[in-house]
């Protein structure tokens, strides 16, 4: 945004709600109960993904803007460097827990950057992905959250088991009869 400019306008309500279901993907095994952190982009043996899907209480609202926030498992072992994670949307169903696999992904694709030292809040603009809920008719299967490339330890977030949950934080206007998504 320019300096000075609002990121969103000045009517916009603000809607905070945590996952309704919650999976992480290890290739390794699979178990009914969700683990209580995930890690991005470790070593191969330890590569994660996570699965989340919200409520759509934000569904009545036209969307300026929206992000989701993943917070830090402090404990864990700092990675040598940054890692860039990519949200995409799932393209079918998949149950809470932890998987061995994740299902296909569809677009559009968003990209944020896990900071490991220190470990903070991670922010990623999801704007897009939540229009593309609202204009297609498909069924919203949530967010698929991954690392694309190995890092030394990766980047560990929790996961909402055992500690603060993901969040979507979502900015936007109520929609009026001529703006409504049929």
């Amino acid at each position: 945004m320019p300096v000075g400019a609002d990121p969103v306008p000045p009517d916009s309500l603000r809607v905070v709600v945590e996952p309704i279901a919650a999976a992480v993907v290890r290739a390794d095994r699979a178990e009914k109960d969700l683990p209580p952190t995930v890690t991005f982009g470790g070593p191969r043996s330890q590569r994660e993904q996570l699965m989340l899907r919200f409520p759509s209480t934000w569904s009545t609202l036209e969307v300026d803007a929206a992000f989701l926030l993943l917070h830090p498992a402090v404990e864990a072992d700092p990675s040598g460097r940054d890692v860039q994670v990519t949200v995409t949307l799932a393209g079918a169903s998949w149950l809470s827990g932890t998987l061995r696999r994740a299902p296909p992904d569809r677009a559009p694709a968003s990209l944020g950057l896990a900071r490991t030292r220190p470990p903070t809040l991670l922010r990623i603009d999801v704007t897009a992905q939540l229009r593309a809920f609202q204009k297609h008719v498909a069924p919203d299967h949530g967010f698929i959250i991954r690392a694309e490339r190995e890092a030394e330890r990766g980047a560990t977030y929790l996961t909402g088991a055992d500690g603060e949950a993901p969040q979507l934080e979502v900015y936007g206007r109520p929609r009026t009869a001529s703006r409504a998504v049929p």
